[in-house]
């Protein structure tokens, strides 16, 4: 597997991070949560707000709809 190192495309990188955060801020919201036998759950389906900026532009706000299976529950 490649290793991902700062010569890496820096946007690859970054959205790889951003995304994380995201995830991260979805289990703290309790939205995606862990059940007490390890399980992780998600609702079947979910709406994220993000935030996007191209090319040292304007920020953008988006709202994007996510089912479970699309980010790998059954």
């Amino acid at each position: 597997m490649a290793e991902l190192t700062p010569s890496s495309d820096p946007v690859f990188v970054r959205g790889i991070k951003r995304g994380m955060a995201k995830a991260t801020d979805l289990m703290a919201e309790g939205r995606i949560y862990v059940q007490e036998d390890g399980t992780v759950r998600a609702p079947a389906k979910m709406e994220v707000k993000v935030r996007t900026k191209i090319g040292g532009g304007n920020w953008d706000r988006h709202a994007i709809k996510v089912s479970a299976t699309e980010i790998g529950f059954e």
